[in-house]
């Protein structure tokens, strides 16, 4: 059909993906109709043919209003609750933080895909109960389509890089839902102080939910050392030739066959460096490993890791310095384990790393972004699987960075360093909160212990010495500053 295109297509952008709606006037109302989500099937194309057969029923005087309640009058007296929130966010956004804006907004997204275009004066306690049952719905949908072996995936682009990639879609959580419903009851509370509506319909019933908090995820000695065979075996296979390399080959005179063997690549690879068609690995990216023995025994938070700098690491003391985030407690002094020490120790000598430069970089040298470290332990936890199903395990469930941190609380805890102490190491200023909700109980099997006694390159008493803050022990099992017991307290030491 030719002409001007009918209405006005509106996109919003929600957690879950975009959805599609089209705002319309017929015979001198406004209405807006909502057509779906792209999760739902809705892409540009098909928004556009909808657009079209819109205008047609319009133009023949055949199309009728779906629904009273979505037509919009133009009276300004009577907004949607969508004019509403939006006018709403502009008044009182001036004093927030950037962060609490994009939180609101987000918030109120959702609420908006469910009421956005009722009017204010149509909304009562069964509407708003009928949006908090939907978004519960959607997470029950979610969780049973994950637990059926078949998710629901969600494409995101990272803010930072532009990449796209898919993330699984787990619906909203009950303390998000609950957010959604108090920013709600506040948003309706200034519309009855503005006069738009005669009383707060969110309250009582329809705004209760009960907040069933789950259990975090941890991890236990034999899946973390899946994890850094997973990660060590990536850093292999991904190791390639450096700049170094490339340029040694190029201005080397032996044969492909002798440099295929000392540099434990394929001819082609050698003959690609040699026309100057291979693109070298950098030098400058964080192994996999490094991350993964970091996050798990150091129990740092994933923006506290990405804030890490080379300074900030002190290999001659064996420790990390981890800078203020949240409060006071969180500047903290974290010992390295063994293995940990000699991994930092490693990346710093290949690397040749700048003291100013991040632990945690990218193949450029750049500082890791949230994003970009989560994608990476989402590769290694892939990688996992195959390893703990030939020992006969079953695959790791849940993995996050923070599964990470309760995982060291966990390991502090079972290696008998004190809850006050695991408070400090964490970051935290209760003692009793750090155990309830992060430390759990391990099963420590002999094959458990032998396992997080390689993986952290010490036995359980000097990993308790070590987090408590003491000198690990000599190959005689002494401490080195024994000596200076007797030299100021005299006699035998």
């Amino acid at each position: 059909m030719s002409g001007r295109p009918f209405g006005t297509v509106v996109r919003r952008t929600t957690q879950r993906g975009t959805t599609y709606g089209l705002r319309i006037t017929v015979d001198g109302r406004k209405v807006y109709e909502h057509l779906g989500g792209d999760w739902e099937g809705w892409t540009e194309q098909r928004v556009a043919e909808r657009r079209a057969e819109i205008g047609e029923a319009v133009r023949r005087g055949e199309y009728g209003v779906p629904d009273a309640r979505r037509s919009v009058p133009g009276d300004a007296r009577r907004p949607s609750f969508e004019q509403w929130a939006a006018t709403w966010l502009a008044r009182r956004s001036p004093g927030w933080a950037d962060s609490t804006s994009a939180h609101h907004r987000w918030l109120l997204d959702l609420a908006i895909g469910q009421i956005g275009s009722r009017p204010l004066t149509e909304i009562g306690p069964r509407e708003i109960a009928a949006m908090r049952d939907a978004l519960l719905a959607e997470r029950e949908v979610a969780t049973a389509a994950r637990k059926s072996g078949e998710p629901i995936y969600h494409e995101r682009i990272d803010p930072v890089s532009g990449t796209e990639f898919r993330r699984v879609y787990r619906g909203q959580s009950a303390s998000t839902i609950k957010a959604v419903l108090k920013v709600v009851t506040r948003c309706l509370r200034d519309a009855v102080a503005e006069g738009l509506i005669e009383s707060n319909p969110a309250v009582g019933e329809a705004v209760r939910i009960k907040v069933n908090r789950p259990e975090g995820s941890h991890l236990n000695p034999m899946e973390i050392a899946s994890l850094v065979r997973a990660a060590r075996d990536w850093d292999k296979t991904r190791a390639g030739l450096t700049e170094e390399d490339v340029r040694a080959i190029q201005l080397s005179r032996e044969p492909a066959v002798r440099l295929r063997e000392q540099y434990g690549v394929s001819d082609v690879v050698i003959g690609r460096a040699r026309r100057g068609e291979y693109q070298p690995h950098s030098a400058r990216e964080t192994s996999r490993e490094l991350l993964v023995l970091l996050l798990a025994f150091t129990g740092v938070r994933v923006t506290e890791a990405c804030l890490l700098d080379h300074s900030m690491v002190d290999i001659a003391a064996g420790t990390v310095h981890v800078p203020r985030l949240k409060t006071d407690a969180s500047a903290r002094v974290v010992p390295l384990v063994p293995s940990l020490r000699a991994a930092l120790a490693h990346e710093r000598a290949t690397r040749r790393a700048d003291p100013r430069a991040p632990v945690l970089s990218t193949k450029t040298g750049g500082r890791l972004c949230r994003s970009q470290l989560e994608r990476r332990l989402h590769t290694v936890h892939e990688k996992s699987t195959p390893i703990l199903v030939d020992a006969g395990l079953g695959p790791i469930e849940h993995l996050t960075p923070h599964t990470l941190r309760r995982t060291f609380a966990s390991i502090a805890s079972v290696v008998g360093v004190p809850p006050r102490r695991c408070m400090e190491l964490l970051g935290h200023t209760d003692p009793e909160f750090t155990m309830r909700v992060y430390a759990r109980p391990l099963q420590m099997s002999q094959g458990a212990v032998l396992a997080l006694e390689r993986l952290m390159q010490c036995d359980f008493q000097d990993a308790r010495g070590l987090f408590e803050g003491r000198e690990p022990r000599d190959t005689l099992g002494h401490y080195s500053d024994t000596w200076r017991v007797g030299a100021i307290l005299g006699g035998r030491d």
